[in-house]
């Protein structure tokens, strides 16, 4: 399957995110859930710096700014 990047852009507090051309959902990495933007359902921050049993990132689960988030699965070590 292949995979469409539509632009690259770097937001608040050095988020990095890249936005895909599959819904238009933003799929990112940070070392803590954003705090500062528009988020939408489905938007994916994976954490930069995982740690054993820390969260290996968010997802935004209701549209706001900055969205509603919760973790995804801790990481095992």
């Amino acid at each position: 399957m292949a995979y469409s990047v539509i632009n690259l852009e770097v937001g608040p507090s050095s988020l990095g995110q890249i936005k895909s051309g599959v819904g238009g959902r933003k799929i990112g990495w940070d070392t803590e859930m954003p705090i500062v933007g528009m988020f939408y359902a489905g938007d994916i921050i994976y954490n930069s710096n995982p740690a054993s049993n820390g969260p290996t990132g968010w997802i935004c689960i209701a549209d706001g700014a900055p969205g509603t988030w919760t973790t995804l699965p801790e990481t095992v070590a």
